[in-house]
């Protein structure tokens, strides 16, 4: 082989293994950013007015002390994206049961917080 078909194919090699590297890069970089977006749309959709069972279909109860009347949600992706939400109580109010037919009151935007453990 004469040098210069060394040296294309040099070349060559050097530039695929950038092209993958920088794809890599790309693909780690998005992989959050598309976690993140997941979890705003998640909590745009909730509503005052839709039921405690809404939001467990992406969100969870956080650890620690919980009351009916409001909750620290995780997203359920990640434990570290969280949203806090008032209920308006169904039924009986004197019962700390958590009901899924308990109505949204309000929710907070989304944030980043450790998740508590009990």
């Amino acid at each position: 082989m004469n040098n210069t078909k060394r040296l294309a194919l040099l070349v060559c090699l050097v530039f695929l293994v950038l092209w993958r590297a920088t794809a890599q890069s790309q693909d780690s970089q998005e992989q959050p950013c598309r976690l993140i977006a997941q979890a705003l749309e998640a909590a745009k959709k909730l509503k005052p007015g839709m039921l405690r069972a809404d939001i467990e279909k992406d969100f969870q109860l956080d650890g620690g002390v919980s009351f009916r009347t409001q909750g620290r949600y995780l997203f359920r992706k990640c434990p570290y994206i969280k949203i806090d939400v008032n209920f308006d109580l169904e039924g009986a109010t004197e019962t700390p049961i958590l009901s899924p037919k308990d109505r949204i009151a309000s929710v907070s935007r989304p944030y980043l917080e450790y998740p508590f453990a009990d």
